[in-house]
């Protein structure tokens, strides 16, 4: 049974070299089996196979057309054309003009007619009449009486007060100010004679006018006034009035109507109708005639150049490049994988293969 398995292992084995050296196979394994199983692995090969595609040519082919060609062409016509020319042409109207006319109207005229009338009126006429008339009158009394009142009389005293003013007074202060100068020193170098400024501070004391405020008390009188209030009594005269009738006889001036006629000439204007003649304006329709402008078109004709474009067909050929699609074939080389599967030999383990090398 052993050697069985083992010329099977050997015999797959020589298969798989065969085929790969042919096809310039390379894989993976795919599948790791047990302890005496199969394994099973992924192996690419190169195929050649033929492809058809369509390949774009260009060729330059001649082709015919037709354009129209533009030509000027001068020639002289013969054109027909209107003028207007002005003409007087008698012609006749009606017209309304304005006449004169005398016409005979009626009109109604207001005049004034004076008749005696016999006139009733009113008049009124004073009356003089006396009557007893009975009034009040008022009678002034008069008695003295004592009123008291109060009379606020003013006292005047005088009164010391003090008071405080502010006065300034010049004090003497005495001050120090240090003035600097500058004095020329000579002095030796070595033997030479040599002039140096130097400047020198002199202090001198000087008094100064210091102004100082301070306050002052002074005595001054003032005059106070003081009301007092008095009681008064003084006798005064009081007016009383009294109501007192009395009995009048007066003259009373009236009216009374009294009914009169009397004669009078009253004026009223009436209606009375008129006939008057005027001059009146009349429109009357005369037929009239008069001369008139009338635009009239003359016929004319004259010779003018003129220029126009024919158009000429022409047949030309030119190549123009045509493109066009040719079906080809070409032949392709893929990668193309498949699964070889082989037994174990012995022990555990995981089958070897080679690497893909597909490129």
């Amino acid at each position: 049974m052993k050697r069985w398995v083992v010329g099977l292992a050997a015999l797959s084995l020589v298969c798989i070299l065969s085929t790969t050296s042919n096809a310039s196979h390379c894989g993976t394994p795919a599948i790791v089996g047990g302890c005496g199983g199969v394994h099973c692995f992924t192996a690419y090969q190169h195929v050649q196979r033929t492809v058809c595609e369509y390949v774009p040519v260009t060729v330059m082919q001649d082709v015919t057309y037709v354009e129209c060609v533009p030509v000027t062409r001068k020639d002289k016509r013969t054109e027909t054309y209107y003028e207007t020319v002005m003409e007087n042409v008698p012609m006749t109207r009606m017209v309304y003009k304005c006449v004169q006319e005398k016409q005979k109207y009626r009109v109604c005229v207001l005049k004034p007619v004076t008749e005696t009338i016999e006139q009733v009126y009113q008049v009124c006429v004073p009356t003089t009449t006396k009557e007893k008339v009975t009034y009040q009158v008022c009678v002034p009394t008069y008695r003295k009486e004592k009123v008291t009142y109060q009379v606020c009389t003013p006292t005047v005293r005088h009164e010391e007060r003090v008071g405080y003013s502010t006065v300034i007074e010049c004090v003497p202060v005495v001050k120090t100010a240090c003035v600097t100068g500058y004095q020329t020193v000579t002095g030796y170098c070595g033997c030479a004679p040599v002039c140096q400024t130097v400047p020198v501070t002199h202090c001198y004391q000087y008094t100064e006018n210091q102004a100082i405020a301070k306050q002052v008390a002074h005595k001054y009188m003032v005059c106070v006034v003081e009301n007092k209030i008095e009681n008064r009594i003084e006798e005064v005269t009081v007016v009383e009035n009294k109501l007192v009738t009395k009995t009048e006889e007066v003259l009373v001036h009236g009216t009374k109507l009294e009914i009169r006629k009397e004669k009078v000439n009253v004026t009223t204007c009436k209606e009375v109708i008129e006939e008057h003649e005027a001059i009146v304006n009349v429109l009357r329709c005369v037929e009239e005639k008069y001369v008139a402008q009338v635009c009239k078109l003359v016929e004319k004709t004259r010779v003018v150049p003129v220029e126009w474009v024919e158009y000429q067909t022409k047949t030309v050929v030119k190549k123009v490049p045509v493109t066009t699609y040719q079906l080809q074939t070409r032949v392709v080389t893929e990668c193309v994988p498949y699964t070889v599967c082989t037994p174990v030999i012995s022990g555990c383990g995981v089958a070897a293969s080679p690497t893909p090398c597909c490129y």
